[in-house]
């Protein structure tokens, strides 16, 4: 998959190339309008005439999502530009909504300076945080 990033307007009719475009995310950094996913490369002339800038691995980072269920506490490994998006990514996958962000907190293991976001799962909230990774 290939990302580009809308840099002057969102996604709209003839703003952005429809050839291979397999969805638009909305981008929690503010650094573009949206975010476009494709299945295949986009033509210089396709990046510079629709504004664009692709996304490159550089940008995104390894981040561990701790959380508990049940009382029991577990982890799993997310890639994305944020630990925002890499929590929405993890909160998507089971239903659940996150509601709230607070940095500086402490996770389910006690490894401190994590990022902790409230995640609502079925009317009960449960903290969910991504400690980025080295």
């Amino acid at each position: 998959m290939f990302r580009y990033g809308m840099l002057y307007r969102g996604f709209s009719p003839a703003c952005q190339p429809m050839q291979g475009l397999i969805e638009r995310q909305d981008d929690t950094t503010g650094k573009y309008y949206d975010i476009l996913v494709y299945d295949r490369r986009l033509t210089d002339a396709e990046i510079k005439n629709y504004e664009l800038e692709e996304i490159t691995m550089a940008d995104v980072k390894k981040y561990t999502i701790t959380y508990g269920i049940n009382g029991e506490v577990k982890q799993q490994t997310r890639k994305a530009e944020t630990a925002e998006k890499a929590v929405r990514q993890f909160a998507k996958q089971y239903g659940w909504t996150v509601t709230a962000a607070v940095k500086n907190q402490t996770n389910a293991i006690g490894k401190e300076s994590c990022i902790a976001y409230c995640v609502r799962a079925n009317n009960e909230g449960t903290d969910v945080c991504a400690d980025e990774e080295a």
